[in-house]
Formats: C-alpha cells, sequence, structure tokens
C-alpha cells in the first residue's frame, strides 16, 4: 500500500503534531498533505526526523500562502524543508542530527505568535453559538421564545431521536475540539511567560484524543445505523378504510368519505415512543384532517408530550383569545379554532382539519378510540 491515511492531533496542539509526524515517519510514512481531520501519508523509508510548525499571525496571504516568502527563505536557508501549511500553521522538517536551528532560542520570542492562535480559536467558539442558537430559529409552528425552542427541541427528541443524537454528537465534537485548543493555547502561553519552551515530545495526549474521537465516532455511526431503521420501517402506506391505530378517520366522524387526494399514514417507532402520522382529504377544499397520535410510555410522558405540542401548535391558531381547555371523562383538551391537543392515560394526540365539524364531538369519539386502544394493548 502506497498510501496512508490517519486521524491527526487537533491543529493547534503544536507539539503533538510535531511528534505525530515524527513518528510517521519513523515508522516509514512521510506525510504529503493534511486535511481537516485525517493526514495523508506516502510510503517512505523510515528516517528519524524533526518536524516544527510555525505559526503566522492573521493578516497576511499571499498567491493563496500564508506565510511570508521571505520567513519561509530563511528557515529554508537554516536547513528546514517546508512541508505543507494549512490555516496559519506551517509545517517544516529537518533530519534528526542535522544543524537545522530551533525556531525559536528565547522562549518568549515565540509567545507573539502562539496568541494569535487565540484569535483563530474565537472562530470556533462563534460556530458553536451558531449550531446552538441556529436551530432555534427553525422552530416548529409558530412556537417562540426560549421555551418554544425548547419545548420543539423536546419533540424532536420525540420523534426523532436517532437524529437529534447525531445533531448532540456533532455538538459535543465542537465543543471538545474548541476546549481543548482554548486549554492548549492557554497552557502554552503561560508556559512561554515562565520562560518554559514548547514541548515538542508530548507523551500519550494524542492517544486521548483518538479515543474520544473513536467513542464519538462509533455512537455517530450507531446514530446513523438507527435513523436509517426509522426510515426504512415508517414508509409512507396507503390510508385504510378502517382504522388499525389509535387514530381517527373522518367516516368515524360522521364527515363524509374521503376523495381522490392522496390520504397517507405513517407509523414511526423510537424507543421513546409508538407514534403516528396521519393525512386525509375529502378532495373538497375545506374538509380534510391532519393527525399526529403518540403512544407514550407512561401517563406522565404523554402530558409532557400533550404541554409541548400545545406550545409547538400555537402558529395554526388565528384566534389564541379564544382558546379554551375541554374535559371528557380522562381526556383532558386544548381547542383552538381548527387545532386541538389532547391526552388521556399514554396518549397523546395533535389535530389540525378542515370543516364544520364539532370538536367537543370529535374528541368524545377520540376518547373511546384510546380507551379501547390501551385496553386491547394494542402493538
Amino acid at each position: 500500500m502506497k498510501y496512508r491515511y490517519r486521524l491527526h492531533p487537533i491543529g493547534y496542539t503544536l507539539g503533538e503534531n510535531e511528534k505525530f509526524y515524527s513518528d510517521m515517519e519513523a515508522k516509514g510514512w512521510r506525510v504529503v498533505k493534511r486535511g481537516a481531520y485525517l493526514s495523508k501519508f506516502v510510503r517512505s523509508e523510515p528516517a528519524a526526523s524533526r518536524y516544527r510548525i510555525e505559526v503566522v499571525p492573521l493578516g497576511f496571504q499571499e498567491d493563496g500562502c500564508t506565510m511570508p516568502p521571505e520567513q519561509r527563505a530563511v528557515y529554508e536557508d537554516c536547513g528546514w524543508e517546508y512541508v505543507l501549511g494549512w490555516n496559519q500553521l506551517h509545517l517544516f522538517r529537518a533530519p534528526e542530527g542535522s544543524e537545522a536551528p530551533e525556531f525559536y532560542v528565547d522562549p518568549a520570542e515565540q509567545l507573539p505568535a502562539i496568541e494569535a492562535l487565540s484569535k483563530l480559536n474565537w472562530w470556533g467558539w462563534q460556530a458553536i453559538w451558531v449550531v446552538v442558537f441556529g436551530r432555534s430559529f427553525f422552530v416548529r409552528n409558530g412556537a417562540s421564545g426560549i421555551k418554544g425552542a425548547l419545548y420543539d427541541w423536546y419533540m424532536s427528541w420525540v420523534e426523532q431521536p436517532a437524529a437529534v443524537g447525531l445533531y448532540a454528537l456533532f455538538l459535543l465534537w465542537m465543543l471538545y475540539l474548541t476546549l481543548r485548543q482554548t486549554w492548549y493555547v492557554k497552557r502554552t502561553c503561560r508556559n512561554l511567560k515562565n520562560g518554559i519552551p514548547l514541548d515538542h515530545n508530548p507523551q500519550q495526549r494524542h492517544t486521548v484524543h483518538q479515543v474520544i474521537c473513536g467513542a464519538l465516532l462509533a455512537m455517530a455511526v450507531l446514530c446513523c445505523v438507527l435513523m436509517a431503521a426509522q426510515a426504512v420501517g415508517s414508509r409512507e402506506q396507503p390510508l385504510p378504510e378502517q382504522a388499525d391505530g389509535p387514530y381517527l378517520l373522518m367516516d368515524d366522524l360522521g364527515w363524509g368519505h374521503r376523495g381522490s387526494s392522496t390520504n397517507t399514514i405513517r407509523r414511526f417507532r423510537t424507543p421513546l415512543v409508538d407514534w403516528w402520522e396521519v393525512h386525509e382529504s375529502s378532495g373538497l377544499p375545506d374538509l380534510w384532517m391532519r393527525q399526529k397520535v403518540y403512544r407514550m410510555g407512561s401517563p406522565g410522558a404523554a402530558r409532557r408530550v400533550a404541554a409541548a405540542l400545545r406550545e409547538t401548535s400555537r402558529g395554526y391558531s388565528f384566534r389564541p383569545d379564544e382558546c379554551y381547555i375541554y374535559t371528557t371523562g380522562e381526556l383532558d383538551a386544548w381547542i383552538c379554532d381548527y387545532s386541538l391537543v389532547a391526552v388521556q392515560g399514554p396518549m397523546a394526540a395533535f389535530i389540525y382539519y378542515g370543516g364544520n365539524g364539532d370538536p367537543e364531538e370529535l374528541l368524545a369519539v377520540l376518547a373511546d378510540r384510546w380507551t379501547a386502544y390501551t385496553e386491547e394493548g394494542a402493538g
């Protein structure tokens, strides 16, 4: 095999990167390219080499290179071979035992270059804020404010736990990288100020990085597998003539038969919930019904879902001041215009409909359907 790819240390951990490339060349692999997470190596003769990384402050850019040509020429004249660069960092190598001098004799001279990494790391924190709060702008159906965003997150977790888990792992990965780099830069700056030079041969820190990355990757793969399984198991199906789950059909309500429009049902199963999404239409523009029905593991969980549905469905109401709470038997509901949220035992639902149907009659039929469904223990 002529080429090999390896996960490299985090970009700003200079000593760990230098040791990583030195160790790889000692094994007969010389770096030729560096990507965001992986470095590409080419087969070579094993050799003992020193690798050093120089940091160039932000602001310089010439012909796509962030290192001034005269600075690179000085290092090359001193016996250092330029290897590659990424962002503001540039990698050089020299044979072990050569007369190539270190870049800095006095640790304090390197301090401005390392402090420049703090400015680069600032962008990492901004990216995390964008990931966290940017998602809050895409909340469902009129949910607003911090409360609405939290409820929206909760419903996403209930309906698609694997997708939310993958999102959380990505956020955790970004947070880990940024924290690690922030800690490294601050510690290195403190050492340089105290006259302690950069450690070019740190011990075992990259191993910890590999373990963390491996664990996060394994969990991410698991989330992807679960997402694929849920997608395959929840394919859209034609709506049956008779309800086979805890949902309603317009025929159950005396609203007439469905028309030729698309009438579909999807059933989703997750570790947290079994839920149905139903679309039914009569073919007339003002007679239709949309449902999301959830069977939770406990009545408490169902009430939490109902509270979240109530908050995230506010966008369906044109007259929020006329919304009211309604109770029939063990079923509690929140009715607002042509939408309602209901909860009974482990069941919860959001129903949005068009037409002149009586919502209280709809809820009476729904309560009977849920009672029969839970008593039968249907799955």
